[in-house]
């Protein structure tokens, strides 16, 4: 998602997971707490595959509100790319 972040302007203040594959740990799932809420970080794009329980907790504790998302659209179509992107937009937004 790093791509995305880069193309639309968002800082990316943290990963849930400090190393790919690698569950965090308490005291990192800490920190990213301690960080959204200096950072007010509002929201927290989460790909489909990844585990959703790093993305409930920060939600509790510093009401970070996750987004899943898929890193790809649905269907190879004529116009599936752009309407990922819509979706994609709207759900960070607050919408379905």
């Amino acid at each position: 998602m790093s791509y995305f972040a880069d193309a639309f302007g968002f800082e990316v203040v943290n990963t849930v997971e400090p190393v790919p594959g690698i569950p965090p740990t308490a005291r990192h799932l800490q920190e990213l707490v301690d960080q959204a809420k200096a950072h007010k970080v509002g929201v927290l794009i989460q790909e489909s595959y990844f585990a959703s329980d790093g993305g409930r907790f920060l939600n509790r504790q510093a009401a970070v509100r996750p987004v899943v998302v898929t890193a790809s659209c649905d269907a190879p179509t004529a116009g599936s790319y752009l309407q990922h992107f819509d979706a994609l937009m709207t759900a960070i937004a607050g919408g379905q």
